[in-house]
């Protein structure tokens, strides 16, 4: 055998070594007899004197592939060569990675035609074997998405007729995908938009471009739900367009939000209208969208003169404008700058050019995903000149200060309290010796007291004006807000001599931020936290939850609510919904969170709570409101509840979470309303 080998290597072995494949003979005893360059090369060896003589399988084959090449060498050496013609199976190389090769096998024989070894050559397809591996994972990854995507997907050919929908569809539509197929997709949308829809598919001459648009689908049911549909052209390998592919997406409950924004927008106008102070609404380019009757009054412009304007442009002094031009794309990225969440006292400009000093207070708020600014701006012209005559007289005019009906308040150099006028004793009930040095502190309420005290003192050690807002505690017991203003004074000979300052009461002001800020976060109706107050409480939620603290996410719907705004008008329902709200209320504790997010529907954030417990509560709500009985007038409504309930385990971010809880409830729904709902991810 050894003379027979040793003449196959010698008359084979130049061809071997230029082969792009491995050549390797291998003997009855598994010991590799011959391998050529390309297989040296691949098994990561200098030359073949490393792998010469050294078993096959034992030296070159994982331990997890042994046993299956060992029963495949086994049956070649007896002859069956027919069915392991071709075999895939892994090699280890030096430096231990695995590779994938493809060996076509052949024996060789002695002049007995005894099986005396094997011949194989072997392809490295362990790259091929690895992009075969991600395609079909991409395929299969494609299909799962397809069926538990949370939109809507269609396909139909250019003459609209549906070739395919997935269940989400179904779900939005309230059709089956059987009833969709061809042009039964069409009697579901609203009639008032089937003609704008319908022209993307007959009419529309730039037909191959993307597409969008929002439309109303008619249920089965009768309810109506809004949807945004989006798509593009499919085209075949020619290039001919073939059909359209696209999705939809629930955009109900955003349209509900829109309304309801709308009506608090209504209100928030009717409020500032009412204001004193000048209130103005900047998007993130700094043009005004809304301002009060103030304004035009303050500043002599009218409104169409300010609406779409920059208002900047025509209230600030140049300098001001210039300097508010360096922060407002900051401000449009990030809804941060140099005066937001601050007072600041600046020079305002009239339409005919008069100056004069105005006190400024500026919010951030997204609305519609953007940033936008609301500025209370007060004229404090009379406030400076009183300022300014103070400041002048200083100790002189002390007495007269008495008489001021502002909280007056004067320090030395060593930073103490030594005056105070009548108007901030009678404020405080105390007396001149109480309030001296820093007993005047004690009536400052404690979580404002450190920041106070931390502005007071940094501009005194640099000797600048200062402002600050705290509470202080009114004789009664009252704290009330107060803008405080310090300013340094010094003597006729320019030498520092303390400051001197004046406090305003605020509170009805402050009250006026808390009220705006509260109907941009509740539900007009109910009063409940809205949409917006839930999503930020979530993501909270979702945080702890990361830490191990649990939380559970309820969807309620009301079923059968139609039936009272059908039979008594929206403004019953309106009523309905309040004592339902109340009935909900009624069920949880103090901490947690009830909001109204559209509709009929409803949410309950219950934190630091288990899904066991939270089965409990949600079981509970469902049998209040099967056993109530809802009186409007002199009607009365049985009514039901669907939940969906949901853990909050930190896996899920809060939209995430929002649209699991929403489908829990509808498959509460669709098993036959008036039940209880756990989110199975499918």
């Amino acid at each position: 055998m050894k003379k027979i080998l040793e003449k196959e290597k010698q008359n084979s072995q130049k061809y071997l070594d230029i082969a792009g494949v491995i050549f390797v003979i291998i003997d009855a005893n598994l010991n590799t007899r011959l391998i050529n360059k390309k297989g040296c090369e691949i098994l990561g060896h200098e030359n073949d004197k490393e792998i010469i003589g050294k078993n096959w399988i034992d030296n070159f084959i994982p331990p997890k592939a042994r046993s299956q090449v060992r029963d495949c060498f086994t049956k070649l050496i007896k002859g069956d060569i027919q069915q392991l013609e071709y075999f895939e199976n892994p090699i280890i190389t030096k430096d231990g990675k695995e590779r994938i090769i493809a060996w076509h096998n052949t024996v060789i024989r002695n002049e007995r035609n005894q099986i005396v070894a094997t011949l194989s050559s072997g392809a490295d397809i362990t790259e091929r074997k690895h992009v075969q591996e991600a395609l079909k994972e991409s395929e299969e990854k494609f299909r799962t998405v397809t069926q538990i995507s949370p939109v809507g997907i269609f396909r139909t050919n250019t003459k609209g007729s549906c070739l395919y929908v997935n269940d989400r569809w179904c779900e939005i539509a309230g059709l089956s995908a059987k009833k969709a197929k061809g042009k039964g997709w069409i009697k579901s949308i609203h009639p008032q938009d089937k003609d704008k829809v319908l022209e993307i598919f007959y009419h529309t001459k730039e037909r191959d471009v993307c597409f969008k648009l929002e439309y109303r689908i008619i249920r089965q049911d009768g309810s109506t739900r809004w949807v945004i549909g989006q798509g593009t052209a499919e085209r075949n390998l020619e290039g001919q367009l073939s059909g359209f592919v696209g999705t939809i997406t629930d955009i109900t409950d955003r349209k509900e939000t829109e309304k309801a924004l709308k009506e608090s927008e209504e209100k928030f106008r009717a409020i500032s209208q009412a204001a004193s102070d000048s209130i103005v609404l900047m998007d993130n380019d700094g043009k005004t969208i809304f301002c009060n009757k103030a304004t035009e009054d303050m500043l002599g412009y009218s409104k169409d003169e300010l609406i779409g304007k920059e208002f900047h442009l025509y209230a600030a002094l140049k300098k001001d404008y210039k300097e508010y031009k360096k922060h407002i794309a900051l401000f449009a990225k990030t809804g941060q700058g140099v005066a937001i969440n601050k007072t600041l006292e600046l020079v305002a400009r009239k339409k005919g050019g008069e100056v004069f000093p105005v006190e400024l207070s500026v919010s951030a708020v997204k609305l519609k995903g953007k940033w936008h600014a609301i500025g209370i701006i007060r004229n404090i012209t009379e406030r400076k000149l009183a300022e300014e005559t103070m400041e002048k007289s200083r100790e002189f005019y002390l007495t007269l200060f008495d008489e001021f009906p502002v909280l007056v308040w004067r320090s030395g150099i060593d930073t103490k309290f030594d005056y105070f006028n009548r108007t901030w004793i009678a404020f405080t009930g105390r007396s001149m010796e109480q309030e001296i040095g820093e007993g005047w502190t004690k009536g400052v309420h404690s979580d404002d007291l450190k920041q106070v005290m931390q502005t007071y003192i940094r501009a005194f050690k640099i000797r600048k004006p200062f402002s600050t807002e705290y509470r202080l505690r009114r004789y009664d017991g009252e704290y009330r807000w107060v803008i405080n203003y310090g300013r340094p004074f010094f003597d006729l000979d320019g030498n520092f001599g303390g400051y001197i300052g004046t406090c305003y009461d605020i509170t009805e002001r402050k009250k006026h931020e808390e009220q705006l800020a509260h109907m941009a976060a509740h539900d007009p109706l109910t009063g409940l936290p809205n949409r917006r107050l839930l999503e930020e409480t979530l993501k909270r939620a979702v945080a702890h939850a990361r830490r191990g603290t649990p939380s559970v996410l309820l969807f309620l719907d009301i079923d059968n609510f139609k039936s009272v705004n059908d039979s008594l008008g929206h403004n019953a329902g309106d009523q309905a919904l309040i004592i339902l709200s109340q009935l909900f209320q009624k069920n949880l504790r103090t901490e947690d969170l009830l909001a109204r997010i559209g509709g009929d529907e409803f949410a309950v954030l219950l934190e630091q709570t288990n899904v066991d417990r939270a089965q409990v509560v949600a079981e509970r709500i469902r049998r209040t409101i099967e056993q109530s009985t809802i009186v409007i007038g002199k009607h009365e409504f049985k009514l039901g509840v669907s939940i969906g309930l949901i853990p909050i385990d930190g896996q899920l971010d809060p939209w995430e979470s929002m649209a699991n809880a929403d489908e829990a409830m509808y498959r509460a729904k669709e098993e036959g309303r008036n039940r209880v709902v756990q989110y199975q991810s499918s």
